[in-house]
């Protein structure tokens, strides 16, 4: 059953999500920033077990870049990171598709990661919406 993405209508490809751990007792912070003409959207859902239960969506037009701090848990919590676009700007009619990802492992740590989204296929940016997460203790 296809039940993620923005309308809650598309299936997942794995290979274009980004899983991260966020220790117990610790504070999650998620960055966002988009640079696209196309709209996109960046969903964070639960990672274990891996649910369509959207815990923070952002993106361009009409959707917030606001941060997004995780809840403190009391045991460690898994996020997964996922990336959102349509061929142009915001239209009802325009289908949604998963976007292409690239982690920044140059700069990813147990405490901070970096992912961002590519919204055309033929093109290697990977500018479009950009995703870091700090990670620190309470």
């Amino acid at each position: 059953m296809a039940t993620w993405g923005p309308d809650g209508s598309l299936g997942l490809d794995e290979g274009q999500t980004y899983e991260f751990k966020v220790p117990a007792h610790c504070r999650a912070t998620l960055q966002f920033s988009a640079d696209a003409w196309w709209e996109n959207a960046c969903i964070i859902y639960p990672s274990r077990p891996r649910r369509p239960q959207k815990y923070c969506e952002r993106g361009n037009y009409s959707r917030s870049l606001a941060n997004w701090v995780a809840p403190v848990r009391e045991e460690d919590a898994y996020y997964l990171i996922t990336g959102w676009h349509k061929d142009g700007p915001p239209k009802a009619s325009v289908p949604w598709h998963q976007s292409r990802i690239m982690v920044h492992e140059e700069n990813t740590t147990e405490t901070f990661h970096e992912v961002s989204f590519e919204d055309v296929h033929s093109s290697d940016g990977y500018d479009d919406l950009r995703v870091t997460v700090t990670i620190r203790p309470t």
